[in-house]
């Protein structure tokens, strides 16, 4: 289990994870909650976040790692 799918070109894999979690914001929500997405006019691929707007969302299956979410967050944003 863990971690389904990176935050870029993921459309396919978030939707079928069980949580999706923004490690911009740290929200963790259900994949259905996404309603944006970009890269792409035709056919957009990237999560946006529901919550933060920033495309930093990745998909889990059963419990969210929680310090890889942070450590992403570090290494993204500080």
């Amino acid at each position: 289990m863990g971690r389904t799918c990176d935050c870029t070109f993921n459309r396919q894999a978030l939707l079928s994870s069980e949580v999706a979690v923004c490690f911009y914001c740290f929200n963790q929500f259900s994949p259905e909650e996404i309603i944006d997405w970009c890269d792409g006019e035709n056919n957009p691929q990237t999560a946006i976040c529901p919550h933060c707007s920033v495309d930093s969302v990745v998909g889990f299956n059963g419990p969210v790692d929680v310090e890889w979410v942070k450590a992403r967050h570090k290494q993204s944003f500080e």
